[in-house]
């Protein structure tokens, strides 16, 4: 059985009004709220990287996220400029997925 949890704060209109929501519905309400131009993530996981002398296997823990995640960022930075460039100019209308 789910769990579900109460949603504090101001609810976005997609989720049901007077229910609890599922932590799945708080996952995706928070990766909407999150979400960040695709190569702007991998610079700051480029960054991030070297700042603090991680590799890619300490960065996904550190981010909670899986070691082959990270490597799919980072491999965005291994384009070519131009389609970098288009992926900067038009990744903040939410079009451009990591599934694309």
């Amino acid at each position: 059985m789910r769990t579900r949890t109460p949603f504090f704060g101001p609810k976005p209109s997609f989720l049901p009004e007077n229910e609890l929501v599922t932590e799945r519905q708080m996952k995706h309400y928070e990766f909407v709220e999150s979400y960040i131009n695709p190569l702007k993530k991998a610079r700051e996981y480029m960054n991030l990287m070297k700042e603090e002398g991680l590799n890619k296997c300490k960065l996904a823990k550190k981010l909670g996220i899986s070691r082959a995640r990270v490597t799919q960022i980072l491999n965005l930075l291994k384009l070519p400029e131009e389609k970098q460039k288009i992926i900067l100019k038009h990744g903040n209308k939410k079009q451009i997925s990591f599934k694309s």
